[in-house]
């Protein structure tokens, strides 16, 4: 999608460094199911073993400014392609300024899935997890829940200005 058609990014405060400070610690990880392509080195074997499957380590970095990516993920394929290359070029972009961002959507059964994208490898994860369950033909009635999202930059993804009625 061209850059030009999408919406403005988030700006970053001044003086604000994306890079980690010190080395992280046990509490600086979240746990999540093992999804392809995750390192062999980030599973956390004994919650694996108790759990009987695969649960990964996935560092959280905290203090850093996080964006939301809130995607319409409903519709017919041409408007499902539409909208995915638009949620891939905003999330390039996001990436190429070093900013992580959360991508927000609502699947199939009306529940809201969040992906954390903080790295190319979880940008190509992310998507997996988007096209792995079919898509709704219509718009859920179920309003997305953002207030989780305090108060983190959004950037919307949806088809555009040119199909509002």
């Amino acid at each position: 999608a061209p850059t030009e058609d999408l919406p403005p990014l988030p700006q970053m405060p001044a003086g604000d460094s994306l890079k980690w400070r010190g080395t992280p610690s046990i509490e600086d990880y979240d746990l999540r199911e093992y999804r392809p392509g995750d390192p062999l080195r980030s599973i956390h074997w004994k919650l694996s073993s108790k759990h009987d499957s695969l649960v990964v380590r996935e560092p959280v970095k905290t203090g850093l400014p996080q964006a939301a990516v809130i995607v319409d993920l409903f519709g017919d394929g041409d408007r499902l392609d539409q909208v995915l290359g638009r949620l891939w070029t905003v999330s390039q972009a996001l990436l190429g300024r070093e900013i992580p961002h959360t991508i927000v959507w609502m699947d199939r059964d009306q529940v809201q899935r969040q992906e954390a994208v903080a790295s190319q490898a979880q940008l190509l994860a992310a998507m997996a997890d988007l096209l792995s369950c079919p898509a709704p033909t219509q718009p859920p009635t179920v309003p997305l829940d953002l207030s989780r999202l305090g108060q983190a930059p959004r950037v919307h993804v949806t088809l555009g200005e040119e199909d509002a009625p």
